[in-house]
């Protein structure tokens, strides 16, 4: 999780680097782009920490839905089948 956050926040950080240098116009009005870029990086962080915890609790409820039909049907019929293969691969 913490390298999906890393890898979101550097990558608009890094992305905003290059648009800040290659656009002429942007280049001309920014006089210190440091600053700009960690503020872009605290920022893309901050959403970055809200989208990975919305997967989480997505892949968390996947599961939970996935041992509940398997322990109500004795096999899991409602789940689709790659997910059946993962967790019965021994």
């Amino acid at each position: 999780m913490l390298l999906g956050k890393l890898l979101i926040a550097s990558l608009t950080t890094f992305l905003f680097y290059l648009f800040i240098t290659f656009v002429h116009d942007v280049k001309a009005n920014i006089q210190e782009p440091i600053y700009m870029l960690i503020l872009i990086f605290i920022a893309s962080y901050a959403i970055a920490v809200v989208f990975m915890a919305v997967y989480s609790v997505s892949m968390e409820t996947v599961l939970a839905c996935f041992i509940i039909d398997e322990t109500s049907n004795k096999t899991a019929i409602h789940s689709p089948p790659e997910l059946v293969a993962l967790m019965d691969s021994d």
